[in-house]
């Protein structure tokens, strides 16, 4: 019976250790403005209007102290006006980090730092309009 009881209790334990991980431990990221996603196949930087992002992500780490992805960044030039704009893509491998945490309980990467193929950028400065460098990310908008 004693031993039922112990059993029981490292079971019970066990359970709470892997709600608490599950809801705190892994990084997160928030990939469509509302909530933190793991592994999104899009990361939305611009929740007011969505006319910034990296989209059709490849990701080849993701949960640790950094997560690495490899897709585009696409867009909208705003010209003559950001509904007639112009969305443009170019090639970027993508490095998150910074994990922090939110509101909604997880820990979520607020850090994203991009590199462009020196072939395939878009012009301008690194980090300037429309070619972003290193860039700071949100928690999300609804818990």
């Amino acid at each position: 019976m004693r031993a039922r009881l112990q059993i029981g209790a490292l079971g019970a334990v066990l359970l709470v250790a892997a709600v608490v991980a599950s809801g705190s431990g892994s990084a997160r990221i928030v990939g469509n403005c509302l909530h933190s996603q793991v592994r999104p196949s899009s990361v939305v930087l611009a929740c007011a209007d969505a006319n910034a992002s990296f989209t059709h992500l490849h990701w080849s780490s993701f949960g640790g102290s950094t997560a690495h992805a490899t897709g585009d960044y696409a867009f909208n030039d705003c010209t003559p006006t950001c509904v007639a704009g112009h969305v443009h893509s170019y090639p970027v491998v993508i490095t998150f980090s910074a994990s922090k945490h939110c509101p909604d309980g997880f820990n979520d990467y607020r850090k994203a730092v991009a590199t462009y193929d020196t072939s395939k950028r878009p012009s301008g400065a690194q980090g300037g309009a429309a070619k972003p460098g290193t860039m700071e990310l949100f928690c999300p908008l609804k818990t």
